[in-house]
Order: structure tokens, then sequence, then C-alpha cells
């Protein structure tokens, strides 16, 4: 009797060991390209949140400068007026006032009728009273602050009035104003009030940093530390009313090279125009270009305007904002 053993089929072992590199390779690929495209997710993820910060941050900043002047008039070497007097307000002589830095960000002062305070109920003997409680918007701790206070009236543009005393009546408040008198303005009228407001980055270059200069400080409306958007540069340009070409300073000057039209003084009250451009960078790293040496990345602080460009590289991407405001007041016989 023959006994016949049939012989099982399997994988020896090289073939499993030639599976094992198949898959390990397809694996290894498959790996790499999770990593890839997650880099590529989180570097793409923070550039988008970069631009959309800085878009809301410089829309802000540019609807403020488009109000510069409105009801204040453009100001002029002395400041602005109430009529019989000239004054600054917190410091500032004029409704747009620019400073300018070659090596460094720049930063813009406006001065407007920022904040509607509301009606004139009646009229009295160098004061007025409005339909509402507004002392709050005066005072810092209970105490008037003389830095806010500064009113305009809608039908009296190019003036400005100190309000020299703040009181209560029966829930409305009292304004002591200077210079006024009873027959200048209507019941009804709209009162509002008047603030200098600084746009600048922080000691840090980080921040877009805007103050009223109130005493308040300055809070940050883009950039921050950490995980956010860094805010690297702000530049600002001008273009004066009769000039074709862009400035820094806002001031045209022949000293400069700068063809200034004979009819127009050298001062703030002509301009017309000013482009923002706002650089932001991403808060950290790409991370292959850290991998090189860093003479070899791609990235640095791009030149802007009169500011050049950075000479430290490094693995960080950046998006350029800019914009241009018409100064639509300053142009306005008040």
């Amino acid at each position: 009797m023959f006994i016949c053993f049939k012989r099982k089929k399997g994988a020896t072992l090289i073939e499993l060991l030639v599976a094992l590199f198949i898959s390990a390779i397809l694996v290894a690929g498959i790996y790499s390209l999770f990593i890839t495209q997650q880099r590529s997710y989180s570097v793409q993820d923070q550039v988008a949140a970069v631009q959309q910060d800085a878009r809301a941050a410089i829309t802000l900043m540019a609807r403020e400068l488009r109000m510069a002047g409105f009801l204040t008039g453009p100001g002029s070497s002395g400041g602005f007026t109430d009529g019989s007097d000239t004054f600054s307000i917190n410091g500032y002589n004029f409704a747009v006032v620019p400073s300018n830095s070659t090596n460094g960000p720049d930063s813009i002062t406006v001065v407007f009728a920022a904040k509607e305070l509301g009606e004139v109920e009646s009229i009295g003997s160098g004061s007025v009273t409005l339909d509402r409680n507004v002392d709050n918007y005066f005072k810092t701790n209970g105490t008037l602050n003389p830095t806010k206070c500064y009113v305009s009236f809608e039908t009296l543009g190019g003036r400005i009035f100190r309000v020299t005393n703040v009181s209560t009546s029966q829930g409305k408040t009292i304004l002591t104003l200077s210079s006024f008198e009873p027959g200048e303005i209507d019941i009804g009228e709209k009162v509002f009030g008047v603030k200098a407001i600084t746009y600048t980055l922080n000691a840090d270059h980080s921040e877009l940093e805007r103050n009223e200069n109130t005493g308040g400080g300055a809070q940050a409306i883009a950039g921050a530390a950490g995980e956010f958007e860094v805010v690297e540069d702000l530049q600002i340009a001008y273009q004066v009313e009769g000039v074709s070409y862009w400035t820094f300073d806002g001031v045209t000057e022949t000293a400069k090279g700068e063809i200034n039209d004979s009819t127009l003084p050298s001062d703030n009250t002509h301009i017309r125009l000013i482009r923002i451009n706002l650089v932001v960078r991403t808060p950290r790293e790409d991370p292959e270009e850290v991998k090189k040496p860093p003479d070899q990345r791609s990235y640095y602080r791009p030149a802007v305007e009169d500011h050049p460009a950075s000479n430290t590289r490094d693995g960080h991407r950046r998006r350029i904002l800019t914009t241009v405001v018409k100064v639509r007041n300053l142009g306005l016989v008040q």
C-alpha cells in the first residue's frame, strides 16, 4: 500500500520579505504624503489667518483715516480754532499728522469728530444741554479729563469747542463751552466728540496699535505674541493737492527735489490721498526653510515705500496689504 503525501503550498521566506518590503515602501510613501500635506495645510492656514486679520485691521484704519478733518477743518500751524482762539488737540495741530521713518515703521495721527454724543436739547449762555447723559465720555474715574474735552457741531464745520465744565441736570448732560455764542446753533443739532487717533507699531514691531491719546494707552488691533500674526511694518505715503507723485511725509519740500506749487503752503493741510502698506508675517517659520543655512532661506522683510528691505533671512512667510484712502474732508471749504 502506497501512502501519498500532498505537498502544501505557501509563501516562502523570500516572498514574505519581498511583500514586507513593498508594504514598507507604500506605508512610507503614504506617511510622507501625509506629512507633506499636513505641513502645507499648516502653512496655508497661517497665511490665510494672517491675511484675514490684517485685512480687518487695515479696513478699520482706512475708515478712520478717511474721516480726518470731519467737522474739525484741516488745522494749521497754530492748531484748530473755536472761532476766536487756536489750540492743539492733545498736541496735534493738523487733521493729518504723518510721522515718517526711513529705517523703521511709520505712524500717523488723524483728528476728526469721531463719536456722536447726542443732540442739543436746550441752549444757554455759553453752554448747551444734551438730550442724554454722556458724562462718562468726558471723565476718567469721575474726574473731567482735559484730553477728552473737545466737541464740534454738525453745522459749524471747521470749529472745535473746548469743554470747560460738565454737569448733570435731570439726567441730561450740560456742557460749558469756550468761545460759544447761543445764536450759532439750533435745537436738535448733533454734537460730536473730537478725537486725535494715532496708528503705530509697538516697540517690538509685532502689533498694530490704535491710541486715542486720552491716557488709556494703546490697544492692539492686529498682531500679537504666540500663535497670532505678526505685524512687521507699517509704511505710509501721501499725495498732496497739485502734485502728481507720492511723498513720505505729506509735505512737498523743494530741498528734497519735490516740486512744490507756489500757491500751496508746505504744510499738512493739502494732503488728499494716503497710501497704507501693512506687512504681516506668519507666527511660525516654515520647517523646510529652517533646515536651510540662514543665508539660503527664501524669506525676508521686503522693501516698502522708503523703508529698505531687511538683510536677515528667515522662514516666515509674509503678505503686504495696500490700500489708498481719499481724505475727502480736507478738500472741503469749511
